[in-house]
């Protein structure tokens, strides 16, 4: 379990659900991202709350836990994600029409950042609208992630990166990001004040945006636009990379397998009215969680293709993990990979290879069986548990639903496959959130 790497120390990996629980829980502060893992994303993520430890973390997620309530849900989420599945619908319709070959992963990213723009900062980037217009922003996000993951591997990433063509094009995408990011929060506070100076009764906006910019310090002090800028960016991985790939990784299990596509063709249609017309396509957020068969096999879906498929911490004091597990020294870095655990049938059985959403219902009761969070890990667990795990279920839950209740879908030959641990997909990039 333990190994040790130039530039990274002493490795111990904790890829079982008690040592997780241990690390994640019971001594949750003596394991940190630390501060080799904040050097690494700073330039990017900067101080935000996947980058952030200590107090600076506990006020970020205290601010962000505030729009995901059942109010917030119900007043700007569930309107905002039925007007993008409305208009992802008309896209489809379209290529529809015209016989046209399209990418719906490529869609799916569009539709989450459409969706998680508005929510967040109540601004429509057009992405649905204008389909073709091109992805600046986008592309350089992915292209910065990429750089980012692969740091982890590469101990004197920080002296190659300053004369090789990846730090080249790695400054040109920070520019880019930086330039989406200071647009949103320059144009914002400066709204923000000029109401202030006209009149203390403005109208409360309920997006994470002015959550944040309504946050003020025990001595009065208000974020300032880099850690507004830091948290957007933060925040924009969380509400549209871990989405959007799951919704790209249930599709391509929904089209390869015809027992999970009929299970949900089924649920779906139980849900229309006689016509199969619009009175059927709209699931409430209070509802969602009985479509069984779409919901467990998003579960099913995150449990093989994690999100976040690996991620550190590490240690700032001695300990001993639990149940015979290794010492641990004061700087230890501990290694987990959700990725693995899914595919380890010590944990979830001799199937655990297999695609099979069953697996997460009660066959007693026929209601949803309940994993422990540091089993099905793919939300995360502890104190850090994600704060979007509904938004994300409804989210999907309700685009699946809109899709396949109006569109028979097929894949097209997506060239050269690779193994999962269980059968063939299609060959993807690495990212952080790709194994």
């Amino acid at each position: 379990n333990t190994h040790t790497l130039p530039g990274l120390g002493r490795l111990i990996d904790i890829s079982r659900p008690d040592w997780i629980e241990h690390v994640q829980e019971t001594r949750f502060t003596n394991y940190v991202k630390g501060e080799q893992f904040h050097d690494q994303m700073r330039d990017v993520l900067g101080d935000g709350i996947f980058t952030s430890d200590g107090e600076r973390w506990k006020m970020q997620r205290k601010v962000a836990s505030r729009i995901f309530t059942v109010s917030s849900f119900k007043a700007i989420i569930t309107e905002t994600i039925r007007e993008d599945c409305a208009l992802v619908e008309k896209l489809i319709e379209s290529y529809a029409n015209e016989g046209t070959v399209f990418n719906l992963q490529e869609l799916y990213f569009k539709f989450t950042l459409s969706s998680f723009v508005k929510i967040a900062f109540s601004q429509d980037i057009e992405s649905l609208t204008q389909p073709d217009k091109p992805d600046t922003f986008g592309d350089a996000f992915n292209y910065a992630q990429k750089v980012l993951d692969m740091r982890f591997i590469q101990p004197w990433w920080k002296i190659a990166e300053r004369f090789n063509e990846t730090g080249r094009k790695m400054r040109a995408a920070r520019k880019i990001v930086e330039g989406f990011t200071n647009n949103i929060v320059e144009a914002r506070r400066a709204e923000s004040d000029s109401m202030e100076e006209k009149s203390n009764s403005k109208e409360s906006r309920k997006d994470l945006l002015d959550l944040f910019m309504a946050y003020r310090s025990s001595d009065g002090q208000r974020l300032s636009n880099q850690q507004l800028k830091d948290t957007i960016l933060n925040l924009m991985i969380a509400g549209r990379d871990t989405t959007a790939e799951a919704l790209s990784w249930m599709s391509w299990h929904m089209l390869t397998k015809p027992s999970v596509y009929s299970s949900i063709r089924e649920e779906i249609d139980a849900s229309l009215d006689e016509e199969g017309d619009r009175a059927g396509l709209e699931i409430d957020y209070d509802v969602f969680e009985r479509h069984l068969a779409k919901l467990t096999t998003f579960q099913e879906t995150l449990r093989l293709h994690p999100s976040i498929p690996k991620n550190i911490r590490r240690a700032l004091a001695d300990d001993v993990l639990p149940n015979g597990g290794p010492r641990v020294r004061k700087g230890d870095l501990m290694l987990y990979s959700d990725w693995a655990m899914a595919r380890n049938p010590e944990i979830w059985g001799p199937d655990a290879c297999e695609f099979r959403p069953s697996r997460w219902i009660d066959h007693d009761t026929g209601s949803l069986v309940k994993f422990s969070q540091f089993q099905a890990h793919f939300f995360n667990g502890g104190p850090r548990l994600c704060l979007g795990q509904k938004l994300a279920s409804y989210e999907v839950v309700q685009l699946i639903h809109h899709i396949f209740a109006k569109f028979d879908l097929e894949l097209v030959d997506l060239g050269p496959k690779k193994s999962a641990g269980f059968d063939k997909v299609p060959e993807y990039l690495n990212s952080l959130t790709h194994p």
